[in-house]
C-alpha cells in the first residue's frame, strides 16, 4: 500500500509520518528527496543554470551544487519562475518515487508537493493533517521562535490554498488536541487500512 500525507506546516504532518514509520512504514520524504535529486541527476543542475543563470550554481571541490538560498529567493517571489523550477524537478520526483514504490511495500510519501507534482496518483490512500490557525501559530512560535510572529501569520495565510485539498484526500485528521488524541486518530486510520 502507498499512502500520501500532506498538511499545513505546524499541523503535525512530520509527527504523523514518524508515527507511521514507527509502525513499519517506509518513509519517502519529498523535501529530502528534492535535495538529493540534483546530486543524483546532474541534468537538473544544468537545466537550472540554463533557465535561471549560473549564479544559481555553487562549485565546491570541483562538484556543482544548487545555490538553494539564491534559487529559493528567486522563485518564491515569482510564480512563473517557480513553475519553471517545478517543470524541471517534477519529472525526476516522479521517476524516483515510481522506483521506490516498485521496490517496496507499505510506503508513505510525505510532502507538500504531493498533489502539485501529481505524485498522489501513485497513492492508494491520502491523508491531510490539519489544525486551526490558532494552534498552528502557537506551534510555529514554539518551533520557529526566531521568526517574527507576523512572518509566521503570513505563512499560515499562504497555506490557505491547501484547504481545497481536503476534498481530494481520503482522510482528514484534525490535530487540535493532545498528542494522544492525534495518535488515536492515526491508529484508527491504520486499523481501517488493515481490515
Amino acid at each position: 500500500m502507498v499512502v500520501g500525507i500532506i498538511g499545513k506546516t505546524g499541523a503535525g504532518k512530520s509527527f504523523a509520518a514518524s508515527y507511521l514509520k514507527s509502525k513499519g512504514w517506509a518513509l519517502v520524504d519529498l523535501d529530502i528527496l528534492g535535495k538529493e535529486l540534483p546530486l543524483k541527476y546532474p541534468q537538473i543542475i544544468k537545466e537550472i543554470a540554463q533557465e535561471f543563470g549560473e549564479e544559481m550554481i555553487l562549485i565546491r571541490d570541483g562538484k556543482k551544487y544548487l545555490n538553494r538560498k539564491a534559487l529559493g529567493d528567486l522563485v518564491f517571489k515569482n510564480k512563473k519562475k517557480l513553475a519553471a523550477l517545478n517543470q524541471i524537478f517534477f519529472p525526476f520526483f516522479e521517476k524516483e518515487v515510481e522506483q521506490i514504490i516498485n521496490n517496496g511495500k507499505n510506503i508513505l510519501i510525505d510532502g507538500v508537493i504531493l498533489f502539485e507534482a501529481n505524485l498522489n496518483r501513485f497513492c492508494d490512500k491520502t491523508i491531510f493533517i490539519d489544525a486551526s490557525d490558532h494552534i498552528l501559530l502557537t506551534r510555529l512560535k514554539q518551533r520557529d521562535n526566531f521568526i517574527q510572529e507576523e512572518t509566521l501569520k503570513n505563512r499560515i495565510k499562504v497555506q490557505a490554498k491547501y484547504e481545497k485539498l481536503k476534498d481530494k484526500v481520503d482522510f482528514v485528521v484534525e490535530n487540535n488536541k493532545t498528542i494522544d488524541d492525534f495518535k488515536k486518530q492515526l491508529a484508527a486510520i491504520v486499523e481501517r487500512w488493515n481490515n
